[in-house]
């Protein structure tokens, strides 16, 4: 005879996973969470929920407890939106929040990547809610969780910064020439970027278990049920109106914007690192606001790219002394960070150049 292996599925009792196309199942031994990225299995007898399974679903459960919910089902949850200038916002912003929960199951099993795409979304949902406030209204709660979002997204860019940046240097020492290679190079790197790595990881780890969190993913579901209830009598008559006649209004007002900052960062303005930085933030929720009203953004996506390569070479430039410090305290030869420094300044101001042309 075959045997019948019993499946069992939990859930919290307002069903909150399946809600969200999730679903946690026991078979046998094991344990299986089914996503749209995939299914994650953990081998444990226990008849309760495992905490490494629980836990990576905290942004769903807002730490509820999972039960078996065996026979009760639930279709998930998708509002439906209009093609009004709000209907548009609002779309996007749903679908940018849904990509910061299931990002977080990622982030949580420590996958490569993870941490920028949660960050992605993080700024995309904070530059557009700040972009489009006058056709959202509930300003007061926007900027309440505005902030918020500026703080997650700090944690999560320290942690994708660390990852890119390993990337980058490791890169750079690969692509030298091997006599110019000098000392324990890459070891060095490696374990600069490795402790660096798991420091910032488990700070977003601490972050993603706080209540901090939870109140934000709280604050964005509270924003997104009063924009979306909220009676089309009670709101303007411009954000009624067809996305198409109110968006790219708005989207040329930051443009100019953007244009203007980034013509100062490029002029060499005495405080250029505090310019350029503005100018990349402004090009960013440009591009952002850009995305949502389906527009091409006049700022060419070189200059773009340019904002970008700068950033990244200030932080290798800080890495890279950091490593030499460390390299000096050890008595080794400091020759090739040195040369690599310079090839990051090199970058650095080429990208300035690259703005100008």
């Amino acid at each position: 005879m075959t045997a019948v292996i019993e499946t069992k599925r939990f859930d919290t009792g307002s069903l909150r996973l399946a809600r969200h196309g999730l679903s946690v199942r026991r078979s046998g031994s094991g344990w299986c969470l089914a996503t749209p990225d995939g299914e994650i299995a953990v081998a444990s007898a226990a008849d309760e929920v495992p905490p490494e399974l629980s836990s990576l679903v905290l942004a769903f459960t807002r730490g509820e407890e999972l039960v078996a919910v065996d026979g009760r089902e639930a279709t998930a949850d998708e509002p439906r939106f209009d093609g009004s200038a709000r209907g548009v916002v609002l779309a996007y912003l749903h679908g940018q929040i849904q990509e910061i929960t299931f990002a977080d199951i990622s982030v949580r099993q420590a996958e490569p990547g993870s941490a920028a795409r949660m960050a992605l979304a993080v700024h995309r949902v904070r530059d557009v809610l700040g972009a489009y406030a006058t056709v959202l209204g509930g300003r007061k709660l926007v900027r309440l969780v505005r902030r918020e979002l500026s703080w997650l997204a700090a944690c999560l860019d320290a942690l994708g910064e660390a990852e890119t940046q390993w990337d980058r240097l490791a890169g750079r020492v690969r692509a030298l020439p091997e006599r110019f290679v000098v000392g324990p190079v890459e070891p060095l790197v490696d374990r600069y970027f490795g402790s660096l790595t798991r420091e910032c990881r488990a700070r977003v780890g601490e972050s993603l278990a706080g209540k901090r969190y939870l109140r934000l993913l709280y604050g964005l579901d509270l924003l997104r049920m009063v924009l979306i209830e909220e009676p089309r009598s009670a709101r303007s008559e411009s954000v009624n109106r067809p996305a198409g006649e109110v968006l790219p209004g708005l989207v040329a007002e930051l443009d100019r914007k953007a244009t203007r900052r980034i013509a100062k960062a490029a002029s060499g303005t005495d405080d250029r690192e505090h310019a350029m930085s503005k100018a990349g933030a402004a090009t960013d929720r440009l591009c952002h606001a850009a995305e949502v009203a389906g527009m091409v953004p006049s700022v060419r996506p070189a200059v773009v790219a340019s904002l970008r390569e700068h950033k990244a070479a200030v932080a290798a430039r800080l890495h890279l002394r950091a490593i030499e410090a460390f390299a000096l305290g050890q008595r080794l030869s400091v020759f090739t960070f040195g040369l690599l420094y310079q090839l990051e300044t090199e970058a650095f101001e080429r990208s300035i150049v690259d703005m100008r042309l």
